[in-house]
């Protein structure tokens, strides 16, 4: 568990950091805010390690930007998978079935989604691309056949290529859009 706290963002009560056993890949970040309110999933690319003395770059910046943009009262949790889950970018073995039962579960907890994938990597470009597919194709099917209201975000304007804007790229001023406009 560590613990993150800033004063002028959410205050999350623990931080869970769900790796596999060799802590070479990072399947979920799951931030506890409060008791009641809107379950909040963030998508990104590649996990960024956290550990008991500090958190991340993309933590600092989801709090930060969720502080701003939606009532703190109204987040019961926050939580962040990775298109691909291995920390090590040069690993040759992207693919990873446990990484995509986590991302599933999290879509069906969630309230708010949000893509912040960003641009692949050349190298990993072909099984991002997979992996993206797949995640659209669930959340498509999560918000047609869930029965509580599900709603797919991205922030700012697409790349010109398409991708969502990955959580380091986002802006304070970026207005939270729907993902399909």
């Amino acid at each position: 568990m560590v613990k993150c706290m800033y004063t002028k963002t959410i205050k999350c009560r623990c931080i869970d950091v769900f790796e596999d056993e060799k802590y070479e890949r990072q399947y979920m970040i799951n931030m506890k805010v409060n008791d009641s309110g809107k379950v909040i999933l963030i998508i990104t690319n590649h996990p960024r390690r956290v550990n008991e003395s500090f958190c991340n770059k993309i933590i600092k910046r989801v709090l930060k930007y969720l502080s701003l943009k939606i009532n703190k009262k109204d987040i019961k949790e926050i939580n962040i998978v990775n298109i691909l889950s291995n920390y090590d970018i040069t690993n040759k073995n992207l693919s990873d079935e446990e990484n995509n039962k986590y991302i599933l579960k999290a879509i069906k907890n969630a309230d708010i989604i949000i893509a912040a994938w960003g641009k692949p990597l050349r190298k990993e470009a072909l099984e991002f691309v997979d992996t993206i597919k797949s995640i659209l194709k669930s959340i498509r099917n999560e918000m047609l056949l869930s029965s509580k209201r599900k709603v797919f975000l991205k922030v700012g304007d697409s790349s010109n290529f398409g991708y969502p804007k990955h959580v380091l790229a986002w802006k304070y001023d970026d207005e939270l859009k729907n993902y399909f406009n």
